[in-house]
């Protein structure tokens, strides 16, 4: 296992939670389209 710093955990770990909170809206929008496609 390599060892990573404190800082580069806490910048991948903000990372991801910044990708998943792109990601919440769209996934959102995407199943508001399907219900008006549906």
């Amino acid at each position: 296992m390599p060892k990573f710093s404190n800082a580069e955990i806490t910048m991948t770990t903000t990372s991801i939670l910044r990708w998943n909170d792109q990601a919440q809206p769209s996934l959102n929008s995407v199943r508001k389209d399907c219900r008006s496609i549906c």
